[in-house]
């Protein structure tokens, strides 16, 4: 009998892939900040409604009934029969219409500031969403320069295994020197370092793009590489674009929101008006309710005497915070025109690095190229390529540097006005 063994594939391993709209997409999608942000919104929005509801009318409805230990009855001269007054029971059905008038504009006020707070709420939903989406867009950049290291340092130990590999053929030829093999030995131990430490590098910056897009943080990436446009956008209208920000927008709307506070903190003292409308039903009657049906319409006035100086503080304190927020207003519209100046100048850097450091790369890799030509001809030393090599190592991750410092720089800058430029 043939034994029959079952093999099960191990499963493979999900990788999960990626463009930079992707990434931003789900990392709003899944933002806690930015969810917190919108719920902020609609809980405004609906303090403001409940503010408002204080001008609508309100009907109330209430039924009472009294049991007494005996009627109430009253003999209005000696020997007459007596009169029930009262009988031992009562009841009342009664409802009211009442409806507040706003005369001096409380209602009104409180509600445009509670309107004006979801107003600036609503900004700060576009702030939330605009540092979401440069936290995504910056740790993309992150991993896909993390894996050109990882790309360059391969590179360089191919090649370190290859000279290596020549200097231990011309050695043992007797052609070449003792202490070049030991260089060589050394240039390709330090090459395995240094691919070590890019991966090592790689794992950090893929753990952080999954924390961003909210995956866990072993979760396998593949990115898509994001094409290169060099271009610099208009240096006069950086100021302008900084200034309809959504902080600064969100600094002017508090500011408006505190100018009310004074209106409504003023107004606390004034008299308050309210007209009402009730209509009672007594189920029995008797001498001191004889109608079974009753209505009756009224107006009330409330007129404060004096509240021991609570308005006049209560005023002076909104007044201090209005001037508060006026001045939080200049101080917001200096960072966010201070942060889009130096993104600005940042980016006009970087763009110049990129072109700078690619050609380094091709001097360095030519040298390189004579470098290994030279040795291989017995006509250079080993420390010539050594030197050379470790050159276009520095090269290469000069280049990737600079091509991913200025996509950071861009996505900064972009985040700095508020707003995509491209």
């Amino acid at each position: 009998m043939i034994p029959i063994v079952w093999v099960q594939e191990a499963p493979q391993e999900r990788v999960e892939r990626f463009t930079l709209e992707r990434a931003v997409a789900q990392a709003l999608e899944r933002s806690t900040s930015v969810k917190n942000a919108k719920r902020a919104v609609e809980a405004d929005s609906k303090r403001a409604d409940a503010t408002a509801t204080a001008l609508k009318p309100t009907l109330s409805a209430s039924a009472s009934a009294l049991r007494f230990d005996s009627p109430t009855r009253i003999v209005f001269t000696p020997g007459a029969a007596p009169f029930t007054a009262l009988p031992d029971h009562t009841e009342t059905l009664a409802i009211t219409l009442a409806q507040r008038l706003d005369l001096y504009g409380q209602v009104r006020t409180a509600t445009s500031q509670a309107r004006l707070q979801s107003l600036a709420d609503t900004f700060g939903v576009e702030g939330a969403v605009r540092a979401k989406t440069l936290q995504a867009r910056l740790t993309y950049f992150g991993l896909l320069k993390a894996r050109d290291q990882v790309s360059v340092a391969a590179a360089a130990l191919t090649a370190a295994q290859a000279q290596q590999k020549q200097a231990q053929t011309l050695f043992d030829g007797g052609i070449g020197q003792k202490v070049d093999l030991l260089r060589a030995n050394t240039a390709l131990v330090q090459a395995e370092q240094a691919v070590e430490v890019a991966k090592n590098g790689e794992a950090v910056a893929r753990a952080a793009f999954n924390d961003a897009v909210h995956l866990p943080l072993d979760t396998k990436i593949e990115l898509e590489h994001v094409a290169t446009v060099p271009d610099l956008p208009d240096e006069t209208t950086v100021n302008r674009l900084a200034e309809s920000r959504d902080d600064v927008l969100q600094a002017e709307t508090l500011a408006r929101a505190t100018e009310l506070g004074v209106t409504l903190a003023r107004v606390a003292d004034k008299p308050s008006v309210a007209l009402q409308a009730t209509g009672n039903y007594y189920p029995t009657t008797s001498f001191q309710y004889p109608r079974q049906r009753t209505a009756a319409v009224g107006i009330s006035l409330n007129i404060p005497l004096s509240d021991g100086g609570l308005t006049r503080a209560r005023t002076d304190e909104a007044r201090l915070r209005a001037e508060s927020a006026q001045g939080l207003v200049g101080i917001t519209k200096g960072n966010a025109a201070l942060e889009a100046r130096q993104a600005y100048l940042n980016l006009r850097t970087a763009l110049k690095q990129i072109e700078t450091a690619r050609a380094a790369a091709e001097q360095a890799r030519a040298a390189r190229d004579l470098a290994q030509v030279r040795y291989a001809g017995q006509v250079g030393l080993f420390l010539e390529l050594s030197d050379a090599q470790a050159a276009l190592v520095r090269a290469e991750n000069a280049a990737v540097d600079a091509l991913y410092d200025y996509h950071s720089a861009r996505a900064r800058f972009e985040s700095a006005i508020g707003e995509k430029t491209r």
